[in-house]
């Protein structure tokens, strides 16, 4: 094994799979063996049953869709409303130096910090 050597297609999904395979095997450790106590971390057979216990009684599975409906929904109107925008700005200069400023000012922000202005612009109902 030498830095940048290719892995064959096998190889890496046997790495692969052996990686989830350890992580599974330590946790159960970790819970089982007492080492963690399970206020700070359950062990992997309560959270199977519990999470079949969330799709099966209380509909967890609609929570999840709506959940991927609004990030895709919001994914898509990001793009409908920011791909022309940078069309526009990359082809008329007018127009770059009218939102320029702003764009420059809004991408360092981290995407939590626009959380509280989402809040406050829509409302929390």
């Amino acid at each position: 094994m030498r830095p940048l050597d290719p892995v064959s297609p096998g190889r890496k999904i046997a790495l692969g799979i052996s990686f989830f395979v350890a992580f599974f095997t330590l946790w159960a450790l970790a819970t089982f063996g007492g080492f963690v106590p399970k206020i700070f971390l359950a062990d992997p057979v309560t959270m199977v049953a519990d999470g079949w216990r969330l799709i099966t009684k209380f509909g967890f599975l609609a929570d999840i869709g709506i959940t991927i409906w609004r990030v895709v929904g919001g994914f898509v109107l990001a793009a409908v409303i920011a791909v022309p925008l940078g069309i526009l700005m990359g082809a008329y200069k007018p127009v770059e130096a009218f939102l320029e400023p702003f764009i420059s000012f809004a991408r360092y922000l981290p995407a939590s910090a626009f959380v509280p202005l989402l809040i406050l612009w829509a409302g929390i109902g």
